[in-house]
Formats: C-alpha cells, structure tokens, sequence
C-alpha cells in the first residue's frame, strides 16, 4: 500500500520555517477497523512508550486519543528539577498547519510525583512511595499518532524543526519518518498474545485442585488495614464536623503480583471502568496505568480551565478559565 501524501508540501513548510521553530508535517490514515488499542499493539507497548486515550458515553468514544513511541530524549528527577527540561519545549514557536486542529502535536509525555514537591518547597524529607521508582519521568516526542476518533482517522505527525543547513534534505528525512511509521500501522495485525486477554489479570487462588477467581483484592495486600483506614476516616470526619478541615483524601495502597503484561491491565482496566481519560505510560523503571472520570487542566493556547468532579473546589460553579 503507497503511502498517503505529507502535507504541508516542502515550499510551504520551508516557508513556515522562517517565522517559526517547528512545523508539523502529517500524513492522514483512514481508521477503518483500527482502534487506539489496536493501534498501540501494532506500534508497540514497551519500552518508553503512552497512550493518552479518551472515552465517552456516546459510541465509546469522543474526541482525540494520542500514541508516542522512539523519544528522542528522556529525563527523569535524577537529572535535577524534573520541569527544567520542559521548559525549552514549551517555548517553542510551532506553526499552524491548514487543517491540522489537534490539540498537541508532539512534545513531552510523563508524569510527577507527589513527592517532586520537594524540588520546590521546604518539605520534610520522606522515604519514597515506591522503591526504585523515579519520582518523575518525561520523555520527547517528535513523532506521535493522533487517533481522531470524530473523523474516523488517524493522523501520523512528525515535526520538522528549524536548524537544518538543508531544509528540503531534513523535509525528504521527516516524510520517509512517516512513512515508515505508515507501513506499522497498516502492516497485518500482530498475533493475539497474552496483553490480548483482559482476563489474564484477575486475582486467583488455588484451593486444592480447584482455582478459584477473586474478583476483590485481600485486605492484607494493603499497606493501610481496613480497620486502621476505616478509624482514619472517621476521625477525619470529626476534623470536619469540628470545623477543622473542609476536604481531605485518605486512601489504601494495595501491592500484588501481576503475572500479565502491563497492557493487559490496563485493556481490563478501559473494558470495567470505561471513564472519560484513560493513560497508559511506560518506561524500562515502571508502568502506569489509569483511569479518571475528571478533567485536572486543560491549555489551549493561551487559555486554561479546569472541571473538578463533584466536591472538589469550583465544582459547583462554571467551569474556571484564565487567561
């Protein structure tokens, strides 16, 4: 299959250039029977890799949901303030392309710690939540995939950057980038493996002969026993009562082993909790996995808004914006 034109074309992108430090070049794929979970199968699931998928109500799914693979950078709090790096990204001048309305089009995917706070604030020094664990990881992505899912489409987005001696050498480089990229995505669909299988993380137990499937996790693969959280709680609900505080979250940390892939978990995890943001973030030192019915913060441009969940601050006014 010839892959599909690059658009902007080199004059128009060598023309970008000169006002601006990045231009995105995209190649657009028809979806047809591909998904955001299919796809990342097809590029990839380990090594330094995201998924940044958006669910909905309506079909499934809305919006835009954005894979990264091959970083050309990482950095991690080892090397220092863990936002320092970012900040060389963030100001760069990124040119609009005709047609192109997706909200990031490469960049940096990672993620921070509670404990990076301390890279800011006098805080008293604590052991870390997870041992071995980097307290922050953040690597750049100069090539993503968009899976548009309104349009049905997938776009393959490179950047070309300002710099090069030869413009039109380093345009030539970008477009056989993306066509490569082009052939992993429509080659024939990998093997079914066990990442495939949601059920493969369920928590069993072998009783005698028999395996026996727990669908709820032991209280003793938690470090905080129900008795002691439940005696927290309601101590925290007297605090409250009292006038003390207003808000505070208490949670249990559960620590068990997972015999599955990662992906696995979190192919589960989108099936049995299908929330409007899910992310999938991986990295030789770790994996996250999640799902969150909320929206933290969003940046367009130069606007910003928020949309807490029920009984978070704000959340029973409209939606905060600021300039």
């Amino acid at each position: 299959m010839s892959a599909p034109p690059v658009r902007p074309d080199v004059g128009t992108a060598t023309a970008l250039l000169a006002a601006h430090d990045v231009v995105p070049l995209v190649m657009e794929v028809p979806a047809g029977e591909l998904t955001p979970v299919a796809l990342m199968q097809r590029l990839g699931v380990n090594g330094h890799c995201f998924l940044l998928e958006s669910a909905g109500a309506s079909q499934g799914r809305h919006g835009f949901s954005f894979l990264g693979h091959d970083p050309v950078e990482v950095v991690s709090a080892a090397d220092g303030d863990p936002l320092l790096a970012l900040e060389g990204v963030l100001a760069e001048r990124v040119a609009a392309v005709e047609g192109l309305d997706v909200p990031f089009v490469g960049g940096w995917a990672g993620y921070l710690g509670y404990e990076a706070a301390a890279c800011y604030e006098r805080l008293p020094r604590t052991e870390p939540a997870f041992g071995g664990v980097p307290t922050s990881v953040f690597a750049l992505y100069r090539t993503i995939a968009v899976f548009d899912h309104d349009k049905a489409r997938v776009l393959l987005i490179t950047q070309l950057r300002g710099g090069d001696v030869d413009s039109a050498a380093a345009y030539e480089r970008s477009c056989r980038l993306l066509g490569g990229l082009h052939e992993r995505v429509t080659a024939a669909a990998p093997p079914t493996g066990a990442f495939d299988d949601p059920g493969a993380v369920e928590s069993t137990a072998h009783s005698g002969d028999a395996t026996v499937v727990r669908r709820h996790l032991r209280d003793d693969a938690s470090t905080f026993p129900r008795d002691r959280f439940l005696a927290a709680v309601g101590r925290a609900l007297e605090h409250i009562v009292d006038g003390d505080i207003f808000q505070v979250q208490i949670s249990r940390r559960f620590c068990i082993p997972l015999s599955a892939h990662p992906f696995t978990l979190y192919s589960a995890l989108r099936l049995s909790n299908p929330t409007p943001y899910l992310f999938y973030l991986n990295s030789p030192e770790c994996t996250l996995v999640g799902a969150s019915p909320e929206m933290l913060v969003r940046v367009r441009g130069t606007e910003s808004s928020t949309g807490p969940s029920p009984g978070r601050d704000g959340a029973a006014s409209p939606r905060r914006r600021t300039r």
